[in-house]
């Protein structure tokens, strides 16, 4: 989704424009997919190792 604020409405987007968006769009989702798939997933792995092996931070609810 793009989200743009502007002072007045616009008339409408170009041709170009609308493409520009669409690609900007695309490159956007399958960066956040492929962060989503690796560098997440990594950290979680990572955490979930740290807590298996004893070595996370404890903490204690009230």
């Amino acid at each position: 989704m793009v989200s743009a604020h502007l002072d007045r409405p616009l008339d409408g987007l170009t041709t170009a424009q609308t493409k520009a968006l669409d690609t900007v769009g695309g490159r956007a989702g399958r960066w956040l997919a492929w962060h989503g798939r690796t560098v997440v997933l990594d950290a979680l792995e990572h955490l979930h190792a740290l807590g298996r092996a004893g070595r996370g931070s404890s903490f204690r609810r009230s």
